[in-house]
């Protein structure tokens, strides 16, 4: 997540009332009506939360959703059609293997073997 991690929503009436709405942007959890008094300590308050824990784990999990495996050109073939994401398979370690890999399936590895 690029920005803040909190948006702040103020309104005619929230202004007449001297309150606003407070949203985390990573779990989108609404926090009803705070007062604009104190705003700042307020806010330094959500970045103290977990949120940079919970942006780490909701990354982990779109990665893993995004991840199929694949045991043969065929099944990496298969998976390239049907899904967008990445794929998990083996891989030899040779560049003339990744060059000959990107011409005839448009991919580029994206981790190399250890």
């Amino acid at each position: 997540m690029k920005g803040v991690p909190v948006r702040i929503e103020v309104g005619p009436r929230d202004i007449e009332n001297n309150q606003c709405v407070i949203t985390r942007r990573d779990n989108f959890e609404k926090n009803k009506l705070f007062s604009l008094e104190g705003i700042n300590e307020t806010i330094k308050a959500f970045n103290g939360r977990d949120t940079s824990k919970h942006v780490q784990y909701s990354k982990k999990r779109i990665w893993q959703n995004k991840t199929t495996s694949a045991r043969s050109l065929e099944e990496f073939k298969e998976q390239m059609e049907a899904n967008q994401g990445f794929i998990k398979t083996m891989w030899c370690g040779d560049e003339e293997c990744e060059e000959k890999n990107q011409s005839r399936n448009r991919s580029k590895i994206k981790m190399h073997a250890i």
